[in-house]
């Protein structure tokens, strides 16, 4: 995986060796709390609502059990070329946490060719400061987990 952070932004960009469809499909499936977050860090799944104006709720419970709540909101859906989400940090009632950094994800699934994709996600934030809180809390480190996970699972099936 490879990253930029410019301002108030974070661009990340993989190449996967499996179609556009699927790479996209794994974005849209129940199954994304199988490959979503660091390994030790498992997701369950509140609610998910894959279409524009639905929202996927969700927990990622860590190795003390501690709870991180995340929601994505969907605001644009053109598959398999592009999805684009709020992303928020929220409670267990799915009510968004306003002290956290919220952004706005771009995922662009870029087909090479038959058989390899590239995604880039891009990460916009209010400001740079929420950029670097959001890098201290290790959100570039947990996306190269979250996608190697996703590497592996796409590769075995």
């Amino acid at each position: 995986m490879n990253y930029e952070i410019d301002d108030n932004k974070i661009t990340l960009t993989q190449t996967f060796n499996v179609p556009q469809e699927r790479v996209f499909s794994a974005f849209k499936n129940p199954t994304i709390q199988q490959w979503w977050g660091p390994s030790t860090y498992p997701v369950t799944t509140s609610d998910q609502d894959f279409t524009v104006g639905g929202s996927w709720h969700y927990c990622m419970t860590g190795p003390e059990n501690e709870q991180a709540w995340g929601k994505a909101v969907y605001d644009e859906i053109d598959e398999p070329n592009r999805i684009v989400y709020r992303d928020y940090f929220s409670d267990a009632d799915g009510t968004i946490d306003e002290s956290l950094p919220a952004g706005k994800i771009t995922l662009s699934f870029d087909e090479i060719d038959d058989a390899t994709t590239t995604i880039t996600s891009v990460s916009e934030y209010e400001s740079a400061d929420a950029v670097a809180e959001l890098v201290e809390m290790g959100v570039i480190d947990g996306v190269k987990e979250t996608w190697s996970q996703l590497d592996t699972l796409l590769s075995e099936s």
